[in-house]
């Protein structure tokens, strides 16, 4: 028999379970059970005016959440409270929520609803939640969507558009009709629309799709992200199979080998099959294709069988030294290093070849890069010789990678290279003598201390501060004095301090994201000009950096450990960009905005990307999305449901050139719609170093654009859904009078998205054994 005490144990959670009472709770967390409590019971009346009265809370999470559990429990009279929601709610997001929880609750009987919207001052919001009811509604009169679809308005066309490829039956004849009429910001609607189709009856239209002789970037992007999602079907496979063995000199062929390496990435296609396609494929290939086949070959091979690897890598090779075509060539080399490097023999004398004869200054880079390994003679024989290069970047890159062979005859090599007459070169070498992690190297550092150019100087003490994890001047007395004493006992390289530091400054989540922890100890040289104010940003959040201008480049000891960032306009003289080149091949980051890519990157690291000629000058306010999920450049920049708005004020877009050199971060269909190009940010490797540039600018963005905002429940929403501010942060300043003024909201409230992106830059390079 049970004691009192065990019966009233037992009978307490009854007590405590009191959804009404905890609805009305001052603390958001118990509102929050409440709901989720809810949500879990037997549906009944009671239950549904409860959640229903829920939408009314002050607090938008608490709100979402009612919405959410609505979906679950439905009910009567709460249709047309979501109703209400889709159609008339100033958060993007809340009525995404709503038009799911409509259609998951209330099926063909909230369509019905929602159709009679599909008119007047509610159409276009109308259209855009038709796609929530007709992925699960079935069969539905679609006369009003169809003609919807042929609107003059093109926001109202678009939306029904895409609504009306969600219904299955003769989605295919739908959409070989709408296709070739559609814009690109239509096309990539119609493809996320897409998305968990699981429709066979798709892949030949996809083929298809990817077979155009004319295809924008951003819409071949998510026709790949399609055809992963549809590969679930061997029919994909197979039909990509015969594509590409059969394709080789047809338009698109290209596109299909970057989607046989996005399915291999996928675990939906065998390795062993996916190479035997890949090398027919490549066979008598244009160019183009065969250099996307060389940058798809990387992850085709990754954990391949040898045989597998050998027969690939032995067409890397005769694309190293044969092709015409440096892009092929280049491709190919930095392909071949990541799937065996040159510590393989063979590939080392490829390498070696390319970066004594090669034509290209670039090749010869890229060559020196790839021979920056451990125990290989060639590559030091290589790289010995290319310090005589008659181009300096060529140079300054080989004494880099040098010293990463940890060679002793480098080691020497470097030593009288930091006693040169070029600045570039001695500059090169003290990176080069660190990056050797040999002792011999440091007595020449500490040397360069007292070199006759203020960057090499300022190189010199940022790497002993990194040996020695001490804080002395810049003077040469005091580090011979403690190197004198710590000589024998000093180990440089320790295997574990790449884990310590990835345990400093690894992401761990979205604390440290607008905090100086992450910068602290960290230069920042900001180059100011006209049209951007990086600085401000970083005022704001307390984060500390350095100014220099044009023309005072020289003066602002750049050196290699640090970042630049590039503000718009970045108009820069010659001896500038000649800094910045070094910085860059070097090991520097150089994180550009807008105007900087033609007026800086350009001039830095030619042809890899270049401003888009338009029409006029570029003038918009455009809907971006992230396009790069699996970089760790994208970690926690934009949290999910937000969709970044991106101002473009005389934007240079983004058109890359080297396609399979350049990663797209963030792009925008909007953009390509509306200017031709939708490519809003990108990186590539140059040199030892990274470059970054957005079209957009760090600081004039969210807020202090959004000057068609009225209300302060208007200017918080556009805070959460367009510039990732999260419902907890709201909760906290929610109640703050500047969000009454869109001027005074702009100065508090920043859109952080591009910083972020910056963000995430340092902390690789922090995390980096070169950071």
């Amino acid at each position: 028999m049970l004691s009192l005490a065990s019966a009233l144990l037992a009978l307490a959670p009854l007590w405590q379970d009191n959804p009404a009472k905890d609805l009305r709770s001052k603390s958001v967390e118990t509102r929050l059970q409440a709901i989720e409590s809810l949500a879990a019971s037997e549906p009944s009346k009671d239950v549904t005016k409860l959640l229903v009265g829920a939408l009314k809370d002050d607090d938008w999470e608490v709100v979402e959440a009612a919405i959410d559990a609505l979906g679950v429990v439905g009910g009567k009279g709460a249709d047309k409270k979501l109703l209400d929601f889709v159609l008339d709610h100033p958060l993007r997001r809340h009525r995404a929520a709503a038009a799911a929880s409509l259609a998951q609750a209330y099926g063909l009987e909230g369509w019905e609803q929602l159709e009679k919207k599909l008119s007047g001052k509610t159409t276009q919001l109308a259209a855009e939640a038709a796609p929530a009811f007709l992925a699960i509604a079935g069969e539905v009169e679609l006369d009003r969507l169809e003609k919807l679809s042929r609107s003059d308005e093109a926001a109202i066309a678009r939306a029904a558009t895409a609504a009306l490829i969600c219904l299955e039956g003769d989605r295919a004849g739908r959409l070989t009709r709408v296709w070739g009429t559609a814009d690109a910001w239509t096309r990539c609607e119609i493809l996320d629309h897409l998305h968990g189709a699981a429709d066979p009856a798709l892949v030949p239209w996809l083929l298809s799709v990817l077979q155009e002789r004319e295809l924008h970037d951003v819409v071949e992007r998510r026709a790949r992200w399609l055809a992963v999602d549809l590969a679930a079907s061997d029919l994909l496979t197979d039909e990509l199979s015969a594509a590409v063995r059969e394709g080789a000199d047809t338009p698109g062929q290209s596109r299909r080998l970057r989607l046989l390496a996005d399915l291999v990435r996928a675990n939906h296609l065998d390795r062993e099959a996916a190479c035997a396609t890949w090398q027919a494929g490549v066979k008598g290939a244009h160019p183009t294709a065969q250099t996307a086949g060389a940058h798809a070959l990387v992850t085709i091979l990754a954990n391949a069988g040898l045989e597998e690897r050998d027969e690939g890598v032995e067409q890397l090779l005769a694309w190293v030294s044969g092709s015409r075509e440096r892009q092929v060539r280049g491709t190919a080399l930095r392909s071949l290093a990541e799937i065996r490097s040159a510590q393989d023999e063979t590939v080392a004398k490829a390498f070696a070849k390319v970066l004594t004869s090669d034509e290209s200054a670039r090749m010869r880079e890229d060559a020196a890069v790839a021979l920056a390994v451990k125990g290989q003679p060639i590559a030091v024989d290589a790289l010995l010789a290319a310090l005589d290069d008659s181009e300096w970047t060529v140079a300054v890159t080989a004494a880099v990678s040098l010293g990463m062979t940890r060679d002793a005859r480098g080691v020497e090599a470097l030593t009288q290279l930091s006693k040169h007459d070029d600045w570039k070169l001695r500059g090169a070498a003290v990176i080069g003598l660190q990056r050797s992690y040999e002792k011999a190297g440091v007595p020449p550092i500490i040397d360069a201390l007292e070199d006759a150019d203020s960057a090499v100087r300022k190189t010199a003490h940022e790497t002993l501060l990194r040996i020695s994890k001490q804080s002395f001047p810049a003077e040469r007395e005091p580090w011979l004095a403690w190197w004198e004493q710590v000589e024998r006992a000093i180990q440089l390289y320790d295997p574990d301090e790449v884990e310590a530091r990835r345990k400093k400054y690894g992401y761990g989540g979205l604390e440290d994201r607008e905090t100086g922890s992450l910068f602290d100890g960290f230069d920042v040289v900001v180059l100011q000009s006209r049209g951007d104010h990086i600085e401000n940003v970083l005022d704001k959040l307390g984060i500390s950096h350095r100014l220099t201008a044009a023309s005072k480049v020289p003066e602002s000891e750049l050196h290699p450990h640090a970042a630049c960032v590039i503000n718009c306009t970045g108009e820069i003289m010659p001896a500038d960009a000649e800094r910045l080149a070094w910085f860059v091949r070097t090991g520097g980051y150089l994180l550009g905005s807008c105007w900087s890519l033609t007026m800086t990157i350009q001039r830095v690291y030619p042809g890899v990307v270049r401003k888009l000629p338009t029409r006029g000058e570029v003038l918009d306010d455009v809907l971006a999305a992230p396009c790069a999920p699996d970089s760790p450049y994208l970690r926690g920049v934009f949290p999910d449901g937000v969709a970044p708005r991106y101002a473009l004020e005389g934007a240079h877009l983004i058109q890359v050139m080297d396609r399979e050199r350049c990663e797209v971060l963030v792009d925008s269909p909007e953009c390509a719609a509306e200017w031709g190009e939708g490519n809003l940010a990108v990186w590539f490797p140059a040199g030892h170093g990274i470059i970054l540039n957005s079209v957009n600018h760090f600081e004039e963005q969210g807020l202090m654009r959004a000057t068609f905002l009225k209300k302060k429940e208007e200017r918080q929403a556009y805070a959460i859904d367009h510039m990732g501010l999260r419902y907890d942060e709201l909760r906290e300043i929610v109640k703050e009078k500047y969000w009454n003024k869109n001027s005074q909201a702009a100065q508090e409230v920043l859109d952080l998205s591009v910083f972020r992106i910056v963000s995430n830059f340092v902390r690789e390079k922090r995390i980096a054994a070169d950071g």
